[in-house]
């Protein structure tokens, strides 16, 4: 009975979680060997993030990269900064960093593979996704038509082990059945 409830509880929750997601995403360009954003870049982000309210449910990617020039090591480290960098000014902005997810790549993803495109790999790309959850009275109204539909659910589960458990204790006679007419056999 446990796994049926179980079963329920995720059916619920799939019939009511009704999330639209939408993506939006700026690249900021950074000179060579440079971890911190400049003027244009902090007006450019901040422009971007007007769109956005801080208290609303979103989820921020910030993706640092570097340029093949440097070590591998030293370039991971330099595009870790660099996202170190852009959080800062989101977090400087009011959004709340446990919504931040930062990743750092160095030179391992260039744009359209070339490696030899030096400023466009000196970047940290922000992604921003935001997820527009239904209205509480949305939700609380698909809840009770999912709880009526499991009421009745469970009526006709209790009904379906009441008729088994009378079907197993009432005599079931085992035989040929009587032909009181004297009605000719098929066979």
């Amino acid at each position: 009975m446990r796994s049926i409830y179980v079963l329920t509880v995720c059916l619920f929750y799939l019939c009511t979680a009704n999330a639209k997601t939408t993506t939006s995403e700026i690249s900021l360009r950074f000179d060579t060997d440079i971890d911190q954003l400049d003027a244009a870049n902090q007006k450019k982000l901040k422009e971007f993030l007007s769109a956005y309210s801080v208290d609303a449910d979103l989820t921020i990617i910030v993706r640092g990269h570097a340029d093949k020039r440097g070590s591998t090591s030293y370039n991971l480290n330099l595009s870790k900064r660099r996202a170190a960098a852009v959080t800062s000014v989101l977090t400087g902005e009011g959004f709340c960093d446990i919504g931040i997810v930062t990743e750092a790549f160095g030179e391992e993803k260039p744009i359209n593979g070339d490696r030899q495109n030096l400023t466009d790999n000196r970047r940290v790309d922000v992604i921003i996704q935001k997820h527009d959850i239904e209205s509480e009275a949305e939700l609380l109204e698909k809840q009770w038509k999912f709880n009526k539909k499991l009421q009745l659910s469970a009526a006709i589960i209790d009904g379906a082990k009441a008729i088994t458990s009378s079907l197993a204790q009432s005599p079931v006679a085992i035989g040929p059945v009587p032909n009181p007419a004297g009605i000719a056999s098929l066979a």
